[in-house]
């Protein structure tokens, strides 16, 4: 028979592992209807409530300040809603509930317990490594997991199952940051590249510069040991520096046009010289529109969830200024805060991990307008909220 302890690692490691993949977004979009965000969030309220009777004592968890925070949000949410202007439809609402549910879910799956805590992060562990894996495996097998112009494939930048080569990213620098410590000492600098390569192979910028930032942080912190990481990365740029011109024309030969976004990607990096490719020139459209939202709205925005009915493609690309178009003065201060919940007075071993953390959303925060509602990113903060708590509580019950 199954001891408690087993049950609750087991429904940790089945519900990260669902979520923290985004195996169940994937398919969806590949058609298959039963695996849709719903059921698989009404799967964890059973599976959460299962840990919740063996584990009474489970709900003391309200201390923590991100519940403060998600309890805000919600207010806010709930006044913009009844607004003249919101502009949410059935299907926003269904997500801003869904997200917010899945929040208030993870924090109870984890809340201030070593082995919950433990048990999450070597899940993650084992999510970044097959993360990896399949954005090699898609490098050099492009359609091995969406068909040409299935409208989820971008040639050439690897995604795996998270659908969004960028999202992919997300999930291995999360992965780096909250389960490096988990890594046989051994592998860990293989580790380390291996998480450089599964990101290269998204080709995204803002991706690529945040590794470098995060690993420099987590160094200068001494979790990351700097002296081993360095011939290997100096021999991996040596390789790389030399195979870009292959790289470019193999491309070129084999996809030609079709792989144009990848290619300027290319240039971007090889080259002194550089035009803006489309997902540029929209990043820069859509944000001059929602700063001229704001603007003319600056007390209480556009309306909720107007820049998912816009007149451009794409929403803001930028959090902030997503929150700002869409709630006015009240969005300048709603990102902030939830970063600022999750980091509360971090002490002790858990602080060195805040650093990294905290200068990642941050940052993250300018290149996406997805976090809140993005299951990979809220499972992180989840994590770091609770080894925030957790490094308080222990300072706090100290004699």
């Amino acid at each position: 028979m199954l001891s408690v302890s087993n049950i609750n690692k087991i429904i940790i490691f089945i519900v990260v592992f669902m979520f923290y993949s985004h195996i169940f977004s994937y398919l969806a979009v590949t058609g298959h209807s039963l695996f849709v965000p719903v059921n698989f969030i009404l799967l964890t309220i059973v599976l959460v409530s299962i840990m919740l009777m063996y584990n009474p004592k489970s709900m003391g968890f309200m201390q923590n300040p991100l519940y403060i925070w998600l309890l805000f949000y919600c207010i806010v949410l709930l006044i913009w809603l009844v607004l003249p202007n919101a502009q949410a439809t059935e299907k926003d609402m269904k997500g801003l509930l869904l997200s917010i549910i899945f929040l208030f879910l993870m924090m109870t799956l984890m809340y201030f317990d070593d082995h919950r805590l433990s048990t999450t992060r070597k899940a993650i562990l084992f999510v970044t490594l097959l993360a990896i894996f399949n954005n090699l495996y898609e490098f050099f097998n492009p359609f091995a997991f969406y068909k040409l112009n299935s409208g989820y494939n971008i040639l050439g930048r690897s995604a795996g199952l998270y659908i969004n080569s960028n999202k992919s990213g997300e999930a291995i620098i999360f992965g780096l940051i909250f389960s490096y410590r988990y890594v046989p000492k051994k592998l860990k600098s293989i580790f380390l590249v291996a998480t450089l390569i599964g990101i290269l192979v998204t080709f995204s910028r803002t991706g690529i510069a945040l590794w470098f930032i995060v690993v420099f942080i987590l160094a200068k912190e001494r979790v990351i040991n700097a002296k081993s990481l360095f011939l290997l990365l100096s021999l991996l740029f040596t390789g790389i520096i030399f195979a870009l011109p292959f790289l470019i024309n193999y491309i070129e030969a084999d996809f030609g046009t079709v792989a144009s976004n990848l290619l300027n990607r290319l240039d971007f990096f090889s080259s002194s010289t550089h035009t803006l490719d489309y997902s540029e020139q929209e990043r820069i459209t859509v944000a001059m529109g929602a700063l001229e939202i704001f603007t003319a709205h600056p007390l209480l925005g556009g309306g909720i969830s107007l820049t998912n009915h816009w007149q451009y493609h794409a929403s803001t690309h930028n959090t902030y200024l997503k929150l700002m178009a869409e709630l006015g003065m009240m969005g300048l201060i709603i990102y902030p805060l939830f970063v600022l919940s999750s980091v509360w007075k971090v002490r002790g071993t858990a602080k060195k991990l805040s650093k990294a953390f905290l200068v990642y959303v941050l940052a993250i925060g300018l290149t996406t307008h997805n976090i809140l509602d993005s299951y990979h990113i809220l499972i992180a903060f989840s994590i770091m909220a609770n080894l925030s708590y957790k490094s308080r509580k222990a300072r706090d019950d100290a004699p």
